[in-house]
This record gives C-alpha cells, structure tokens and sequence, in this order.
C-alpha cells in the first residue's frame, strides 16, 4: 500500500466503518476500499485500522462520559445544528416552488413539521440540570469550608432527569421511570461553574 495523505486516511476509515456497518468480509472490504479509493490494502491492515476505530470509539466514550460540555454538543447542539440546515434548505426549496409546484410545496411544509417535532424532542431529551441556574450563594469562610459546603450541595441537588422520563406516553421505553430495568445515565457531575 503507498503511502496516504491524512484525508485518504480518514477517508479510509470511514470507508472501513462503513463497510463493518454493511457486514462485509475483509476480502469484501478490501475490494470495497479498492472501488471507492483505489488502494489495495490487506486483510491485516483492515484489522488494523478496526482495532483503531475501536479505540478511537473508547476515547469518545470516556469524552462523552466525562466532560458535561463535550457530551452536549456532540449530542444536542451539532444535531440542532444540522436540523436546522436542514430547515434553511427546504424553506429555500420551497422559496422557488411556490408559484410552479405547489406539491413540493406542500411535501416540504411536511417535513419541515417533522424536522420541528425532532427538535422539540431533542430539547425535550435535555436533562433538566443543563437548564438549572442557582439563585443562592453559599457563605463561606475558607477554602476548605468553601469546598465541603460545595460538596454538600452537590450532595443536597436532586439527579437530573429528562423532561419526558414520568411522561405515560413514553411508558416501556429505555430511561422512562416506567421501565425499571433500564438506567443509562451516570451518577452526575457537578463541575464548579454550576455550583454558586
């Protein structure tokens, strides 16, 4: 295999993950590679870069995990973000069909009503801690009093929850109060710019 610039190898990647998506054997994938890239590259180095997309799966896992910050945009605020380009491209088509083709039109205004209800859903899927903002102030004396009286508030705040967990509606589903066999969430973490 010669030697690949940066974008071939994230393109390489990709193509990879999407061929472990598909289910293809490694002979598979390597032809698959070949078709969409034009490399050869062998069975090993297929397993090579699967045990990279392992790892590199890992590393997001403990980033989403760990930093409160990185977890909401990946998984709120870039998914708003593309529903909302999304939006902006179809009130355009619907800006140039109005006169001609009332029927893409309507289809647009269709799916824009669904593009708003999995927006509403995914604000609705927040937990409710991202919104709260304390309205108290702790006094403290030192540093170190400072610290365990953080430590009790952070002890005294109730578990976020998601807006829809006590909804009927969503009864069975994972992370719903009416499913107990399902808890997907990690205790919280309070980091000090929640805290007063």
């Amino acid at each position: 295999m010669s030697k690949l610039t940066k974008h071939e190898r994230e393109e390489l990647k990709s193509l990879i993950l999407d061929a472990t998506i598909r289910r293809l054997t490694a002979k598979e994938t390597s032809a698959f590679v070949f078709e969409k890239l034009g490399v050869s590259i062998s069975v090993d180095h297929i397993r090579h870069l699967k045990t990279d997309l392992k790892r590199d799966c890992a590393k997001e896992l403990l980033l989403l995990q760990k930093d409160r910050e990185y977890y909401l945009q990946r998984m709120f605020f870039d998914r708003v973000q593309e529903l909302q380009y999304q939006q902006r491209v179809l009130h355009e088509v619907i800006d140039k069909n109005k006169e001609s083709s009332p029927d893409v039109v309507i289809r647009a205004v269709n799916v824009l009503h669904g593009i708003t209800v999995n927006m509403n859903r995914l604000f609705q899927g927040l937990p409710v801690s991202t919104f709260y903002i304390p309205s108290c102030s702790i006094p403290s004396d030192d540093a170190n009093g400072q610290q365990q009286q953080r430590q009790r508030w952070a002890q005294q705040q109730p578990e976020p929850k998601l807006a829809w967990e006590d909804d009927p509606t969503f009864a069975g589903m994972p992370g719903s109060n009416l499913d107990e066999n399902y808890n997907p969430r990690p205790k919280p973490v309070y980091d000090e710019s929640d805290m007063p």
